[in-house]
């Protein structure tokens, strides 16, 4: 009878504060995950043509580096040099904001 009661007790008021707190910090983790996200994309889009378009196709589109190399006349090398380039410009502007904030 106990295992009854405790698998079938009402729920105390508590505990559903709890879920929506719960539901709250999701929310914002979402929230910031999407602020991320903007900009991110807003620094792409100030990328070089050529990094912005090797990232988008390795990164957004889920390409090979050799269908990269095919689709923009690069060299597989050139293609990696010239994401690892991007990669770096990017991390150094994110920096340059989370440091400003």
């Amino acid at each position: 009878m106990i295992d009854y009661f405790r698998k079938f007790r009402r729920i105390e008021k508590n505990e559903l504060i709890n879920f929506e707190l719960i539901e709250v910090a999701e929310a914002q983790q979402i929230n910031a995950s999407n602020e991320k996200l903007d900009r991110v994309f807003g620094l792409l889009d100030k990328l070089p043509i050529q990094q912005k378009t090797v990232i988008e196709l390795l990164k957004l589109e889920e390409l090979s580096v050799k269908d990269v190399s095919q689709r923009t006349g690069l060299s597989e090398s050139a293609v990696k040099v010239t994401a690892f380039r991007g990669y770096e410009t990017l991390r150094r502007w994110l920096r340059v904001d989370s440091n400003e904030n």
